[in-house]
């Protein structure tokens, strides 16, 4: 795919508030929100969305709950597990 076709997807991923690849967060982090204004058309709030989307989903990625499924190890967070008092 070409860099427009890819980043008109990102732009429908943070519309839809769906996960980013850490591929299209990188593009998305090199572009201002000028460039978003005046070169793809988008109006302000629309440009705010799709960079706090990305802020976001750099924090997540960055989280250490956050394990990639092929770095899982002995040392997995399990989220579900519930602690009881002995």
């Amino acid at each position: 795919m070409k860099k427009e076709d890819k980043l008109n997807l990102a732009f429908g991923k943070c519309f839809a508030k769906s996960r980013l690849t850490e591929d299209e967060c990188e593009m998305l982090l090199n572009i201002s929100l000028l460039e978003l204004i005046s070169k793809y058309g988008l109006n302000e709030i629309q440009a705010r969305e799709i960079m706090l989307w990305c802020q976001r989903e750099c924090q997540r990625r960055n989280s250490p709950a956050y394990l990639p499924k092929e770095d899982l190890s002995s040392e997995q967070i399990d989220l579900n597990r519930r602690h009881y008092r002995t």
